[in-house]
């Protein structure tokens, strides 16, 4: 066996994953056939009395099927043959003629935790990186190794449901209060533990398993049930808005099963498993988490060394949220306030954003206060001489930001990095005057900055590769997606989304109405329309980056007029004050829209939906590709991945590139050829999307 190994030491079996040639365990095919002819060798052996199910890997005890195996798969017949072949196996180890205990150590995801649910016990080591969950439907399919039949069987409708349909993920001490876990065990303390549980279970197991909860008392009457199942699918229709069918199918699944046999549950799951996992949106989905994980792993190929210390400038919102960021993995933050009085200001921002994932119980009152005394302020630049990385989020002025690094450079250590996080101006100019513009680089976080997962890292032509590669691995442990990203104005998330909310309010100005464009836009899959989006954000915000890329790029993206009318003759600034191009009275209370713009409205046009999306939309495509033609990012994955990230672009349509694939790039120009003849001369397809479609290419390689 490569993948599995045996030992049999007197009564006791250890079954311990290791995969060859693999940094962790996966459930290919090939490993379930090692699984059952393990399994078909101890099944017999009367002189074991307990099997333990262990892995060699660090932190992973099973992280879940070959997701390889499910891009490929194409032939429902072939998948349901392939998923029956698994659900025998997992048969068989549960049906085995002695106890098995499955010790998880490390992530424990998808196939993994449907094993150990074959298991008939399950203990963990509490450590962060111990992770129990069900995320196929992240993936665009449901559980198909018996994870639909057997949870809510252990658990409960009521707990189980939240983790199949939402893909939640557990900690030890969550599991083991739902009743998945059997036990935990203290980082430390698990050597001698594990051996008094595995005596318990030989000698005294009835005291285990009085432990469980096994009456749910709601799921015995089919009424009830019926009321759980309603609430559930109520839930995910809010969540999804209907453009994931993975979760849905999953509970119809359990309601049609639930009273079934085992056996005939599995069948079920696994045909239903078979038609999701050839449909496009499947695909997509797996095609970004392939993304996200190579993104998670790249290699500058230059060494880099932690950052341990940090420091802001400013503390606006920007520089509270990054603040919050820093402290939230426990990294000293110093932070530079032209007054000191508003520290007390700052960090009740920052404490609101920790009250937040003290309601979801991420964190507790003592994690949380602790976190907050890692924060210190000054008024001027002293104690900043161990800092490794210094954020500046001051304003937006080139001179107040040559200041702040002048300074800094005055102040800091050779090797500590000095960071803008700037959303418009080039880090070229910005790092001009710098005695050592290696060690200078744009990290532009978006706002929310506890919310938004996507950081743009943008380096200048002197920026190192050391540089990038620290603040690229330090964004890492933050929990943020990092995307290298050329220095171009507006970047690139900026610059694609500007064009798609500016031919928005042209649509609006030629009569569409607003909530018909942002309805439009989210039944496409966007999470908020435009328009809301411009509220949002705020419209002297949007103003100015629309003008900054107005100056940039010329015509393309000539803002429309009544942006200006809005914004300076109006004086509408969005939620924040209550008008934009809605009316928000209340967060409690939908917005309605804003008769004092809608005069602004040139005329009395409708629109289409499809036309709505059509000039939108393929604004982001054209701009996009643009950024592929000058190399603004590395790759198109990429691309998509920020899109995804920055803007929520639909992930189950891959991302703006993919989609554009999905279409057709030669009707993608045919489309733009002709807004352009009855529109404007921004609708003109880039040189790129033209010879592509000249030479049926795609951004992905992809024949269609």
């Amino acid at each position: 066996m490569k993948n599995i190994h045996l030992n049999i030491n007197n009564e006791k079996a250890e079954l311990i994953f290791d995969l060859e040639k693999e940094k962790i365990n996966k459930l290919s095919y090939k490993v379930l056939e090692e699984l059952d002819k393990t399994l078909d060798e101890i099944k017999d052996n009367k002189g074991i009395k307990l099997l333990t199910i262990k892995s060699a890997k660090e932190n992973i005890f099973i992280a879940g099927a070959d997701i390889n195996e499910i891009k490929e798969m194409k032939n429902e017949k072939e998948i349901v043959d392939n998923l029956l072949r698994g659900d025998k196996i997992f048969e068989k180890l549960e049906n085995l003629p002695f106890p098995t205990i499955a010790y998880i150590d490390g992530a424990c995801m998808g196939g993994g935790l449907e094993l150990t649910l074959s298991c008939t016990y399950r203990v963990s080591i509490e450590k962060d990186k111990t992770k129990l969950g069900l995320p196929e439907v992240n993936l665009g399919v449901i559980p198909g190794l018996g994870g639909t039949q057997r949870l809510p069987k252990l658990i409960g409708l009521a707990n189980a449901l939240p983790l199949i349909l939402g893909g939640k993920i557990l900690n030890s001490k969550q599991a083991y209060k739902l009743g998945i876990l059997d036990e935990y065990f203290p980082d430390g303390y698990e050597e001698f533990m594990i051996k008094d549980f595995e005596n318990l279970v030989i000698n005294n197991p009835k005291e285990i398993l009085k432990r469980r909860k096994k009456f749910f008392p709601l799921e015995l009457f089919g009424f009830t049930r019926g009321i759980i199942f309603k609430k559930a699918k109520e839930s995910v229709i809010k969540k999804t808005k209907g453009h994931y069918p993975a979760p849905l199918v999953a509970l119809d699944v359990i309601e049609k099963t639930y009273t079934l046999s085992l056996s005939n549950g599995l069948e079920i799951e696994a045909e239903e498993f078979s038609k999701l996992a050839t449909t496009d949106i499947s695909k997509n989905l797996i095609d970004i988490f392939f993304t996200s994980e190579e993104l998670k792993h790249k290699d500058f190929k230059t060494k880099t060394t932690p950052i341990k210390d940090s420091a802001v400038i400013g503390g606006g919102t920007m520089g509270s949220g990054i603040i919050w960021l820093f402290s939230k993995v426990s990294l000293p933050v110093r932070v530079k306030l032209r007054d000191i009085n508003k520290a007390g200001e700052i960090m009740k921002k920052v404490s609101s954003i920790y009250d937040f994932y003290i309601k979801r119980r991420k964190y507790n009152r003592n994690q949380v206060e602790f976190k907050l005394n890692k924060v210190t302020f000054s008024e001027d630049y002293n104690g900043y001489k161990d800092c490794d990385l210094v954020v500046e989020a001051v304003v937006e002025n080139i001179d107040v930001k040559k200041e702040v690094y002048k300074n800094l450079e005055e102040v800091l250590k050779d090797n500590a990095i000095i960071a803008s996080n700037t959303s418009s101006i080039s880090m070229e100019n910005l790092s001009s005057e710098m005695k050592n513009p290696e060690r200078f680089v744009g990290v532009h976080f978006f706002n929310p900055v506890e919310r938004m997962p996507l950081v743009e890292i943008i380096p200048s032509s002197k920026t190192s590769k050391e540089t990038i590669g620290r603040v690229y691995n330090f964004l890492l442990k933050t929990g943020k997606t990092p995307v290298v990203v050329g220095d171009c104005s507006g970047f690139l998330v900026n610059r694609i989304l500007i064009p798609y909310i500016n031919e928005a309010i042209y649509l609006f100005k030629e009569g569409a109405s607003s909530t018909h464009i942002d309805k439009t836009l989210t039944d496409f899959g966007m999470p908020m329309g435009p328009l809301t989006l411009v509220d949002e954000v705020g419209i002297d915000i949007g103003y100015k980056v629309s003008k900054i890329l107005e100056d940039s790029y010329g015509e393309r993206m000539a803002m429309c007029p009544i942006t200006e009318s809005i914004y300076k003759e109006k004086n509408l600034l969005g939620k924040k004050a209550g008008k934009g191009f809605y009316i928000h009275s209340s967060d409690k209370t939908p917005p309605i829209p804003n008769p004092e713009v809608s005069s602004l409205q040139s005329s009395n046009d409708s629109f289409t939906q499809a036309q709505i999306i059509d000039r939108t939309v393929l604004m982001l495509i054209n701009e996009a590709s643009r950024c592929i033609e000058e190399k603004v990012v590395e790759k198109p994955s990429y691309l998509d991945m920020a899109m995804i990230m920055g803007t929520g672009f639909p992930p189950f349509k891959g991302g703006v590139l993919k989609y554009a694939d999905s279409i057709g790039i030669d009707t993608v120009v045919e489309k733009l050829e002709d807004l352009g003849k009855n529109y404007s001369s921004r609708f003109t397809p880039s040189n790129l999307l033209k010879s592509m479609a000249k030479e049926n290419k795609t951004f992905y390689g992809e024949k269609k």
